[in-house]
C-alpha cells in the first residue's frame, strides 16, 4: 500500500489473506511485509503516527491472543529518547570531511568510516554498495555526477538514483569503467542521457565494483550543475 495506509486497511488485507490461506490446500504460511522498509510505503514496526496499530492488526487478525495486553516503548525501560538530525534534502555534494555525510551501509562491505576526508570499505560480495542519504535535487538542473574515488581492482562501477516517481532498478543506473590501480580518478558521469534522469532525484547509491575483496575510497560525489 502506498498511499493512505492505516493499521484498518491492513487489518482487513491480512483478514483477505487468511481466509486465502483457509482455502488453500497449500502450507499455511503468510509472509507479512515490510516490518520497517519505508521505500515499500508501508510499515508494521511501532511509530508515532500510529503507535503499534499494526501490531495489534495482526494480532486480530491472525492469532487468537487476547486483546488486552501491555505495550512496552524504550521509556518504560529507561531508554530513549531517539532523535535523529536527518541530512539536508537539498544537498547536492559529499566531500566526507566530518563523517559520512549521511551514506551508510548498503551491502555487501565493511568498515565503512570516513577517516582524512574520504569515505573507505571494503567489499565482501559481487554486489557491494552504499546508499546516499534522501535529497531532492531538480535532474535536469544537475545533467552530471562526478565521483572522485580510487580502487585496487579494475572493474564496472555502476551509480543508481532514485526519483520521487520512479524507484531505482536496472533503468535508473549509469555504468562506467574504474580504473583499479590505487591512484585518485575524477570520473564525469553524463547521467542525464540516460532517459529515468528526470524529475526530482531523490536518492544515489553506488557499486564502486563486481567482486569482493576490493578496497574503496571515495574522496567526494557531487550533482554538477550545467
Amino acid at each position: 500500500v502506498l498511499e493512505n495506509f492505516s493499521p484498518e486497511g491492513f487489518e482487513h488485507h491480512l483478514r483477505v489473506a487468511r481466509e486465502v490461506l483457509e482455502r488453500s490446500k497449500g502450507p499455511k504460511v503468510l509472509a507479512i511485509w515490510a516490518w520497517n522498509e519505508w521505500g515499500e510505503g508501508s510499515f508494521a514496526e511501532p511509530c508515532r503516527a500510529f503507535g503499534f496499530g499494526y501490531l495489534d492488526a495482526i494480532r486480530r487478525a491472525l492469532t487468537n491472543a487476547p486483546d488486552q495486553h501491555l505495550d512496552i516503548v524504550p521509556a518504560d525501560v529507561g531508554l530513549g529518547p531517539y532523535e535523529f538530525a536527518f541530512p539536508p534534502l537539498y544537498k547536492t555534494s559529499w566531500e566526507f570531511e566530518r563523517g559520512p555525510e549521511g551514506w551508510d551501509w548498503g551491502m555487501g562491505i565493511i568498515n565503512l568510516r570516513a577517516e582524512g576526508g574520504v569515505l573507505r570499505f571494503e567489499t565482501t560480495t559481487r554486489d557491494p554498495a552504499i546508499f546516499g542519504p534522501m535529497i531532492m535535487a531538480r535532474a535536469r538542473r544537475f545533467p552530471f555526477i562526478e565521483v572522485r574515488m580510487r580502487t585496487t581492482a579494475d572493474d564496472v562501477a555502476q551509480l543508481y538514483w532514485r526519483t520521487t516517481t520512479i524507484p531505482e532498478s536496472e533503468a535508473t543506473v549509469f555504468r562506467f569503467k574504474v580504473r583499479g590501480d590505487w591512484r585518485f580518478h575524477t570520473y564525469r558521469l553524463p547521467v542525464h542521457t540516460v532517459r529515468t534522469w528526470r524529475g526530482f532525484i531523490a536518492r544515489l547509491r553506488l557499486d564502486p565494483a563486481n567482486r569482493p575483496n576490493v578496497k574503496v575510497e571515495v574522496d567526494y560525489i557531487r550533482l554538477v550543475p550545467k
